[in-house]
């Protein structure tokens, strides 16, 4: 193996030491330079992607093995929104970033059995607010309640005010204000970026939805000996490669 791509291995190694977030920004940098930079290409150059996508991988996987499952007796989506929530929303947007969640089609996630409609919310810049029931569009508006997380949505006559417990660019959670609950109503609306809800060509189901939600999660929140057991597993597969 050529010294700089052990040097290039080297620097990927120590940026994964840090947490996701800011490994995945400054391994991207890295790379960016790295290509920019090398005249002619290297071979730490040409596999520089290879490996960003080697060790997030890597790293994905062994968060998810080193983290708790998703409890399988929740029950319904609120009750697994109340645990998850918690664990997720440190990970999460405000409404001021408004490019997690303008002009976007987000698809209303619900766990009744015998709802099969596709709805979806679209917040266009500009106040206007759309909202389509199996492609039948009706126009409405909404605005935010001044700097606070609420947003005020309003269609057909009727004004509904909305607070943001979760978003990220795949997930936009919100709870309308008051006690719904007691009420008998979801507590939770969960919209869900329209194209991260398939895999495979399938619609995923709410379960697998909440999976998705809870790996945020699992995916953050390695502790310190997962680190350690992270770095050793890396250690020895750069071990490995150079004997």
């Amino acid at each position: 193996m050529q010294i700089c791509e052990k040097i290039g291995n080297a620097v990927v190694l120590a940026i994964f030491a840090l947490p996701k977030p800011i490994a995945c920004s400054l391994l991207t940098t890295y790379c960016k330079l790295l290509t920019e930079n090398c005249q002619p290409q290297t071979a730490s150059c040409k596999h520089c992607q290879l490996n960003m996508d080697f060790f997030s991988d890597l790293y994905r996987d062994i968060s998810h093995a080193l983290s708790p499952d998703l409890p399988k007796d929740l029950g319904d989506m609120d009750a697994h929104l109340d645990f998850i929530l918690k664990k997720v929303v440190p990970y999460g947007e405000d409404l001021r970033e408004e490019k997690f969640w303008l002009s976007k089609r987000w698809k209303e996630v619900r766990d009744d059995e015998g709802f099969h409609e596709a709805i979806l919310h679209i917040f266009n810049a500009g106040g206007e607010y759309l909202l389509s029931l199996d492609g039948n569009v009706v126009k409405g508006s909404w605005k935010r309640l001044n700097q606070d997380n609420t947003l005020i949505l309003e269609i057909a006559g009727k004004s509904e005010l909305f607070d943001l417990r979760f978003l990220n660019p795949q997930f936009m959670i919100l709870t309308k204000h008051g006690d719904q609950g007691r009420k008998g109503l979801r507590r939770y609306f969960c919209l869900m970026h329209e194209p991260a809800t398939r895999a495979g060509g399938k619609e995923l189901d709410w379960r697998n939805i909440m999976e998705k939600l809870f790996n945020i999660w699992r995916e953050n929140s390695l502790s310190l000996w997962a680190w350690v057991l992270f770095l050793i597993f890396i250690g020895v597969i750069l071990y490995l490669s150079v004997g």
